[in-house]
């Protein structure tokens, strides 16, 4: 039993809609029979050494939000709630926001 913990990053919007998981294991790669079929498509997986988001992920989860919520937004300004993680403070991710 391999019983080691994952990151979850999970967002709930506003008008209390939540958008599917980004879901980041620790390793290099994810074997297909560990997971269920039936796993929604829109859901990401992804792998860092620590298990835990950088750079690169946080970028990859950025367009992942916009993606599921711009045709919600129809322009409209909207805020995201962040810690002062390094990856959520990095040149690119704040300028695509």
């Amino acid at each position: 039993d391999n019983r080691e913990s994952l990151t979850a990053i999970e967002t709930v919007c506003g008008d209390s809609i939540a958008i599917t998981p980004f879901l980041i294991f620790k390793g290099d790669v994810l074997l297909e029979d560990h997971f269920k079929n039936d796993l929604d498509n829109k859901i990401i997986l992804a792998t860092s050494a620590s298990g835990y988001t950088n750079k690169e992920l946080s970028m990859k989860y950025i367009k992942h939000f916009y993606n599921q919520t711009y045709k919600k937004i129809k322009g409209k300004w909207q805020m995201l709630v962040f810690d002062r993680h390094a990856s959520h403070t990095s040149d690119n991710f704040l300028y695509y926001c």
